[in-house]
Parts: C-alpha cells; structure tokens; sequence
C-alpha cells in the first residue's frame, strides 16, 4: 500500500518469462503459459498495487513474487522496482499530466521511448527488462504489503 499521489493508473497481465532476478520461468513459445494479472487501486489511505493470477499460475506466479520480496531483502526500493515493472510490461497507462508536465526534458524522452519500445514487435525482450531503471525518481512511501498467502 502506498500514500501520496498515484502518478499512473494502470492495469495489465504478462506471462512473465523471466523473474525479477533476470532468471528464465517458462518459454513463451510453448503452449500453457502462466500468466499474472496486476493493476493500481485506490484505497481509504492512499492507493495499492494489485497482483493476481489463478491457481494454475501458482508455480510461476509465486516465484516471480518471490524474486521481488528478495529484491527488497537485498536492499532495493519498492517503489522503482514496481514502477520500472509497470512501464516496462504494462500497455495500459494513464498518466498523471502534472506529474508528466513536471519531468525533466530527459525524463520525458526516456519515458516515451520506453513505453514505444514495449509495444513493439521489433524489439526483442531481455531478461533485464522488468527491472531496467528508468532516470525518473518516484517517490512513493509504501506503508505496507498484503498478501493472502
């Protein structure tokens, strides 16, 4: 959960083919793919970040969660961790105009040229992808995580 103002509405689902950590979890050319669903919702005290997915995903899904709570452990903030996984997966945004309006001329560029690149067919994925650093610094304060695990 984090408070402060929610600077991108978003919702998605990937069928993540590599961790948080760059490690492989399936293939995307055989059939079967697990798949994760996430997106923002505001909440009482501020807004969250929701990730789901069915049963059936459970054994890759949860090792992807895991590869971020050990991002965390060793240190990384969550708030760039989750935002670079958003821009960097996600095809559906809304983003705030004042908080864009505000970006650095640098920021701006990096930002759209990101998000053209995921859309992309031409540009093949890494394994680096969902964790690649954005130079945008996002301040949002996390003040806590759910899980009904």
């Amino acid at each position: 959960m984090f408070v402060g103002k929610l600077i991108i509405h978003f919702s998605g689902l990937c069928f993540p083919d590599y961790d948080f950590l760059g490690r492989r979890l399936q293939d995307l050319m055989l059939s079967g793919l697990k798949r994760i669903t996430y997106c923002s919702v505001p909440l009482d005290s501020g807004w969250g970040i929701l990730f789901f997915w069915e049963k059936s995903s459970d054994d890759i899904c949860a090792f992807f969660m895991q590869s971020l709570a050990q991002l965390l452990h060793d240190g990384k903030d969550l708030s760039t961790l989750l935002f670079n996984f958003v821009i960097n997966t996600c095809e559906n945004h809304a983003i705030s105009l004042s908080w864009y309006r505000g970006l650095q001329e640098e920021e701006k560029m990096s930002l759209l040229h990101r998000l053209s690149d995921r859309v992309s067919v031409e540009v093949p994925p890494k394994s680096t992808d969902i964790v690649e650093d954005l130079p945008i610094n996002v301040t949002w304060e996390c003040t806590g995580v759910a899980s009904n695990r």
